[in-house]
């Protein structure tokens, strides 16, 4: 260049497409300076020309290069900048939406993807009963990268649900990524607890088996739809004979008369709940001789 010359160079940035991913620039605003520090920034809103604190912490640069511009003499002041350019984060991949099987507690799903998305991205899900999303659908709270898991409960049982994730890291949104579905697993109803048995001369033959009920979840399919009461006999020998279901109650009954026993008799006792999913686990067992 001659003396007193002076250049313009336009450049226009474009995504490259290559075999590879171009990891971000995440470093901190002043790389001599130690986290959270508060020393060497102006501290002056440059919009509103304000004081604010400015702290040194983690930034996402996106693709930083050198500028490097060379004299014939020697390497001026801001002869070396930063050229930053800022591009949407790559969609996530390999979604995978996973339900447990039958469970005491609420249904969900386990969501896991991959994602080259920088170190401050935010994930934000998506849920809906068609894989359209055009039925029901509802945004999730947000998930902050690296973490690129999340679990989505409760839910309602024995339903389909459809997910899809996107990444956003404030210059861009990624578009989505694959959709995985998965049904949620039926809602057991919880055991009935403290089975204990009352027995009376004045009722021979006659055992009273009672039990409490745990408080439900306020969710109507995890409600009971009834009671199973079974019985063992202890024979002569000692030895028990088998379980056998004795009575079907209804979903609120708390105790049992069970008539026509054996006289000075011991029986066992073990209850559990049922509904539409399947059964509870038993209660404890308790054992009552009549008179």
């Amino acid at each position: 260049m001659n003396p007193l010359e002076d250049i313009v160079v336009a450049v226009k940035a474009k995504v490259p497409t290559l075999p590879f991913a171009i990891p971000d620039s995440v470093r901190p605003l002043d790389v001599t300076m130690p986290l959270s520090s508060t020393t060497g920034f102006a501290n002056v809103d440059p919009l509103t020309n304000n004081p604010i604190t400015v702290t040194n912490d983690m930034t996402d640069f996106g693709w930083e290069y050198v500028w490097h511009c060379h004299l014939l003499g020697h390497e001026e002041n801001d002869m070396m900048r930063p050229l930053v350019v800022k591009v949407a984060p790559d969609a996530p991949q390999n979604l995978t939406a996973t339900s447990p099987g039958e469970s005491v507690n609420p249904p969900s799903v386990a969501l896991s993807w991959v994602s080259t998305s920088a170190a401050n991205a935010t994930f934000t899900i998506q849920r809906a009963t068609d894989a359209a999303f055009t039925t029901n659908v509802t945004t999730l709270p947000p998930v902050l990268s690296p973490t690129t898991t999340f679990t989505d409960t409760p839910l309602p049982p024995d339903t389909t649900f459809y997910y899809r994730v996107r990444a956003d890291n404030g210059v861009g949104i990624s578009p989505c990524s694959n959709t995985a579905s998965a049904r949620t697993s039926g809602w057991l109803p919880l055991a009935p607890t403290g089975l204990g048995i009352y027995s009376f001369r004045v009722f021979p033959g006659t055992l009273f088996p009672h039990w409490t009920l745990p408080v439900a979840d306020g969710v109507t399919a995890a409600t009971r739809n009834g009671i199973y009461v079974e019985r063992s006999r202890r024979a002569a020998n000692g030895v028990w004979g088998p379980w056998a279901r004795v009575a079907t109650l209804a979903p609120n009954a708390t105790q049992y008369s069970d008539t026509g026993l054996a006289r000075r008799a011991t029986y066992r006792y073990r209850v559990q709940a049922f509904n539409s999913d399947g059964s509870s686990a038993y209660s404890n067992v308790a054992q009552g001789t009549t008179f």
